[in-house]
């Protein structure tokens, strides 16, 4: 959970979480093909 801004748009915010969760995607892969 994190908080944001009440002035950002809703395209802002899920753009922010796909990239979130796109660094997170990276961030554990290493881990599971090793």
């Amino acid at each position: 959970m994190f908080l944001c801004h009440p002035t950002l748009t809703r395209a802002e915010v899920d753009k922010t979480c796909s990239v979130l969760a796109d660094v997170m995607k990276e961030a554990v892969s290493p881990a599971l093909s090793s």
